[in-house]
């Protein structure tokens, strides 16, 4: 029990030094490795994002927390920095 605690994706904040993309892969790993349905992402999901986070999700409407692949583009959405050159 204790090795697979290792592998459980560590809470994401939205803090500015987060990286939502490596997080999220992370996230999608440890779900299939779990055979996760979306319903028990979803529940996951709300678990790990914790602070700013937590809050943010909380804004969220109703359809915009009803699957997973929608909160994925939401969360990436806001929380993925692009970089102009």
């Amino acid at each position: 029990m204790a090795e697979e605690k290792s592998f459980i994706p560590p809470p994401f904040k939205g803090l500015a030094t987060d990286d939502a993309e490596e997080w999220v892969r992370h996230f999608e790993n440890y779900c299939e490795y779990r055979a996760l349905d979306d319903g028990k992402k979803l529940a996951l999901s709300k678990v790990l994002l914790t602070q700013g986070a937590a809050t943010w999700l909380d804004s969220l409407s109703d359809p915009d927390r009803a699957t997973w692949a929608v909160l994925k583009a939401k969360f990436l959405e806001r929380y993925t920095t692009v970089y102009a050159f």
